[in-house]
C-alpha cells in the first residue's frame, strides 16, 4: 500500500528469447547511459502521445497534460495507479474505500458519491473507457505510455471526464524475440515477480506477448483481538496480446487480461486506531478480520485500416467482468456489533468507430461515434446488526426489538450511452492553428433499488423496492488557438465545456426519496473551463 512503511531490494534479470522453447537469463547492471554515450546528454527526446486521438509530438498538444514513459514508470516503481498520483500535480487518488471504491481527484473536481453517478475523471486502458469504479486502480505493470490529460476533455474521450481523463497504454508485442524477468523483496514480506516475453510467431505479420506479475506482502497493522496482521496484500495480474499487421494498411491488437485480488486492509486507513487499541501506532483491536476480493477480466480490442486517400478508420471494442467481496467490521471495536458485507460486480461492453483524415497543409479532421452498454450490481448486507446493534448503539432495550432479520440492500444500475463526435484542427498559418470539436451524447440510466431489515426500519427506512430511471442527451464542446513559437516552444488558449452524468441516489433510499417531485436523482453537471498555457 502507498502509506505504509517500506524498504525494499530490487533484483532484475534480463532474459532474451533465443527461441520459441528457451529463455537465456543474463543479469543487468545498472549503469548511467549517459555516462557510457556523452552524446546522449542534453539531448531533447520527442515524446509521442494520443490525446488527441491522434498520435502527436507532446509539445504541438494544446492541452495540460502530464506524460509518463515506460522507462519513466519503472524507475518510480508505483505498483497502481493510486501510487502514481503522488507524481502528478493537481490529482490525489486516495486507497479505495471500505466498499473497495476508487475516487480520483483532478483541479479540485472529485467524483460522485454513488455508483450511478458519474465521475468526474475517466480512465482509460488500451482506448477502453473502465466504468466500475472498484476496478480504476490499474496496476502499473508492462504499461508502455500513461498519460493524464487535465479537464474537460468531454469532446474527445466523452461524459464523466470534467475533471480530467488517463489515458493508459499497454506494451505492444515487440518485432524480435525478447524478455525480462524482476524479482523485488522487502521487509513486511514483499515479495514480487514480474515476467514478460514476447516472440514472433509467424515473421512480419503475427506477434505476441505474455506478461504477469505476483505480488505477496505481509500485514503490518497488528490486530490484538485475532493474531492477524491488517494491511497484507496479494495481487496476481497477466495479459496474454496478439498483434497482426498482414499488410501496411492493416493492423489489429487483441489484448486480454486478468487480475485477482485478495487484500486484508483496515478499512479506517494504515495507522488508524480504535478504543480497543490503546492508541497503540499500527494496532487495531476488531472481533473481524476485514477483507477485499476481488476479480476481474478485460479484453479489448483495436484495428486500423488506412485508405489509399491517407484516411484511417479505427475501430475500439471492450469488454470486462468484475467480480467484488468485501468484509467490513463496522463497529470498530472487539464487540461483535456490526459487520458489513459488500457483495457485486459489474459487466461492460463497449464500441468505438473513428475516421481520422490525413494532416493535410491546412486542414485535418476526425469524426466519431460510440457506444457504451455497463452494468453494475452493489449488494451491502449486514449479516451482524441486530439485537447487539439496537441494544449498545442505539440504547434500544431487548423487549422492544423487532424480530431479527438480515439487513441490507439490493442496488443494480444499468446505464447506456451513444455519442457521435467531431474535431477539426484548420492550420491558419505555419505557425498558428485553430481547432474545436463537439460531441453529442444520449445517455440513459436506471436503477432498481430495494431494502429490508428490521434496523433500517429504526432509522426511518421501512423496506421498500422501486426503479428510478433519467435520460440526458448533453452537448460537449471546445476550441481555441495555438501558436508554435519556436520548435521547442508553444502557446494556446482554449474554452471548453464537459459533461457529468445524471446521479440517482442508490443508497439508503427513503419513501421520502421516491415521492420526491423530482425523483431521486441528481441533474448533470456542466463545467465551463478557461485555459492558457
Amino acid at each position: 500500500m502507498r502509506n505504509s512503511p517500506t524498504d525494499k531490494t530490487t533484483i532484475t534479470t534480463f532474459a532474451h528469447l533465443l527461441s520459441c522453447v528457451g529463455i537465456l537469463a543474463i543479469p543487468s547492471i545498472a549503469l548511467a547511459n549517459a555516462q557510457d554515450d556523452p552524446a546522449k546528454v542534453d539531448t531533447l527526446y520527442e515524446i509521442i502521445v494520443t490525446a488527441t486521438r491522434r498520435a502527436e509530438n507532446l509539445q504541438s498538444v494544446p492541452i495540460s497534460i502530464t506524460a509518463f514513459s515506460a522507462e519513466q514508470l519503472e524507475a518510480y516503481q508505483a505498483p497502481a495507479l493510486e501510487d502514481l498520483s503522488d507524481h502528478v500535480a493537481n490529482m490525489w487518488m486516495p486507497a479505495s474505500t471500505e466498499a473497495g471504491q476508487s475516487f480520483i481527484t483532478m483541479r479540485g473536481i472529485n467524483a460522485g458519491i454513488t455508483r450511478s453517478s458519474g465521475r468526474s475523471v475517466g480512465v482509460y486502458v488500451d482506448g477502453v473507457f473502465i466504468s466500475a469504479d472498484t476496478a480504476m486502480n490499474i496496476a502499473m505493470f508492462d504499461v508502455n505510455r500513461i498519460e493524464v490529460l487535465k479537464g474537460p476533455q468531454g469532446t474527445l474521450f466523452g461524459r464523466d471526464t470534467i475533471g480530467g481523463a488517463i489515458n493508459i497504454t499497454s506494451k505492444k508485442p515487440a518485432k524480435v524475440p525478447e524478455g525480462k524477468v524482476q524479482i523485488e523483496v522487502g521487509n513486511y514480506g514483499l515479495q514480487q515477480i514480474l515476467a514478460s516475453a514476447s516472440t514472433p510467431l509467424v515473421k512480419d505479420v503475427l506477434f505476441l506477448r505474455l506478461a504477469a506479475m505476483k505480488r505477496n506482502k505481509g500485514g503490518y497493522i497488528k490486530n490484538a483481538f485475532t493474531g492477524r496482521k491488517a494491511g497484507a496484500e496479494d495481487h496476481f495480474f497477466y495479459n496474454a496480446q496478439l498483434y497482426y499487421t498482414p499488410s501496411t494498411r492493416f493492423d489489429a491488437r487483441l489484448v486480454f487480461s486478468a487480475q485477482k485480488i485478495d487484500d486484508r486492509p483496515n478499512a479506517l486507513g494504515e495507522a488508524t486506531t480504535n478504543i480497543g487499541s490503546d492508541t497503540i501506532p499500527y494496532t487495531i483491536n476488531l472481533d473481524q478480520d476485514e477483507f477485499q476480493k476481488q476479480t476481474v477480466k478485460r479484453a479489448s480490442l483495436n484495428a486500423n485500416y488506412d485508405f489509399p486517400s491517407g484516411h484511417t478508420l479505427s475501430w475500439t471494442s471492450g469488454w470486462s467482468h468484475v467480480d467484488d467481496f468485501y468484509i467490513q467490521d463496522g463497529d470498530r471495536l472487539p464487540q461483535s456489533i456490526t459487520v458489513a458485507q459488500f457483495n457485486g460486480g459489474s459487466r461492460e461492453l463497449s464500441q468505438e468507430i473513428r475516421l481520422t483524415s490525413p494532416q493535410y497543409n491546412r486542414f485535418d479532421y476526425l469524426f466519431g461515434l460510440y457506444y457504451l452498454d455497463a452494468r453494475r450490481d452493489f449488494n451491502p448486507t449486514f449479516p451482524v446488526m441486530g439485537s447487539a446493534f439496537l441494544e449498545q448503539v442505539l440504547g434500544i432495550p431487548a423487549q422492544f426489538h423487532p424480530t431479527d432479520t438480515l439487513d441490507g440492500q439490493m442496488v443494480s444500475t444499468k446505464t447506456t450511452s451513444k455519442a457521435a463526435f467531431a474535431h477539426a484542427n484548420f492550420h491558419i498559418t505555419d505557425k498558428l492553428t485553430a481547432y474545436g470539436g463537439l460531441r453529442f451524447t444520449n445517455d440513459h440510466k436506471r436503477v432498481d433499488y430495494r431494502s429490508f431489515g428490521e434496523v433500517f426500519g429504526v432509522f426511518g427506512l421501512p423496506p421498500l423496492q422501486a426503479t428510478s430511471r433519467v435520460r440526458n442527451r448533453p452537448l460537449s464542446w471546445m476550441g481555441g488557438m495555438r501558436y508554435q513559437i519556436t520548435d521547442t516552444v508553444m502557446a494556446y488558449g482554449s474554452i471548453s465545456r464537459g459533461y457529468r452524468s445524471a446521479a440517482i441516489k442508490d443508497n439508503f433510499v427513503s419513501a421520502a426519496d421516491i415521492n420526491a417531485p423530482s425523483g431521486f436523482f441528481t441533474r448533470p453537471e456542466f463545467l465551463t473551463n478557461y485555459e492558457t498555457g
